[in-house]
């Protein structure tokens, strides 16, 4: 009988240098898909990738694991097994939907309670759907994650405040800029990937007198502000010395800043961040932000046996569902 299955790692199995080494250029991740549905015949195919983890999520009456992971280390030519010897896994359609609901509230995440993830499985599930890699329980394990979310969100206060990095670097302005003077001050946005998308979201609360955006591919940046007023600046002749405020969104992002003699504020939400060593005006980097947010994360927290109960719940029904759905699958064969 087919179960779901999922590979992982992450911020709390490898450190971020191996995380970049692990990672793939989208032809290889796609050569790596195509085994896995056309060599093993997976049901169905969820990747997930952040800047603290890859995840595979999918579905096959045969354990995979393995296979899988000695295709990804061969086809990524990391052979020796140092990295796939901390590789986590799961196996079992049950216990990988615990996984997803408790993975969905942020509990595995970097801060715990991290609102960003629900958007990106979100994100990541849609795709799949939109090229036609969801299967039943993929796609009926998605539904109770977002239900068990929007239920957590209506009922408790676990969700109402946000640990959003992208909302408290931007917040993180006022300890340098006030807010009165917001309105003389001119920002650029480098990159236009998910955390450059959180940026664009909240970045609109804030009364700057002009916002900009520049990434490698100009229609990525141009698509994702959309309906937003932000002009989208060529990347390779943007002179970050026209801003007030940078912030960096990609890998080496502080790398772009040509001339910081007049820079009031630097922001980099990027994996590989400056370090501190190296930005010698106003910022806040990466590992700043997530210190801070864990430092403000025990009101949020108090909510947490009324949100694992409501986890609890939600794992039972969705138990008794596959249950059901295998008795009609055993009774269409016979």
């Amino acid at each position: 009988m087919r179960s779901l299955q999922i590979i992982s790692i992450n911020h709390n199995s490898h450190s971020t240098q191996d995380r970049l080494a692990m990672d793939m250029s989208e032809d290889l991740w796609a050569e790596l898909f195509a085994y896995m549905k056309y060599t093993l015949q997976v049901e169905g195919l969820v990747h997930l990738s952040t800047c603290n983890r890859i995840e595979i999520y999918y579905e096959a009456d045969t354990d995979f694991r393995f296979q899988i992971i000695d295709k990804w280390m061969f086809l990524n030519e990391l052979g020796n097994g140092a990295y796939s010897s901390n590789i986590k896994t799961y196996l079992g359609t049950d216990i990988c939907m615990r996984y997803l609901l408790n993975l969905s509230m942020g509990f595995y995440s970097a801060i715990p309670g991290d609102d960003q993830i629900i958007a990106q499985l979100k994100k990541a599930f849609q795709f799949a759907h939109s090229i036609g890699n969801l299967s039943t329980l993929l796609e009926r394990s998605f539904q109770a994650v977002m239900k068990c979310h929007k239920q957590i969100c209506n009922d408790t206060d676990y969700r109402k405040q946000s640990v959003s990095l992208a909302y408290h670097s931007l917040k993180s302005i006022y300890n340098y800029i006030s807010k009165d003077d917001l309105q003389t001050k001119k920002v650029l946005i480098i990159g236009a990937g998910d955390m450059a998308a959180q940026v664009v979201k909240y970045i609109n609360r804030f009364s700057f007198m002009q916002i900009a955006i520049c990434n490698r591919t100009r229609d990525k940046a141009e698509v994702l502000v959309t309906g937003h007023p932000i002009e989208v600046v060529d990347y390779a002749t943007v002179d970050t010395s026209e801003f007030d405020i940078v912030i960096s969104c990609i890998n080496q992002g502080f790398d772009k800043i040509n001339d910081a003699s007049d820079l009031e504020y630097y922001i980099d939400l990027s994996l590989r961040s400056a370090t501190i060593g190296e930005v010698e005006f106003p910022h806040i980097l990466l590992p700043e932000l997530q210190a801070y947010i864990k430092a403000e994360n025990v009101k949020r927290f108090s909510s947490i046996g009324v949100v694992k109960r409501i986890l609890g719940e939600h794992a039972i029904v969705f138990a008794d569902w596959v249950m059901k759905w295998e008795s009609r699958q055993l009774a269409s064969v016979v």
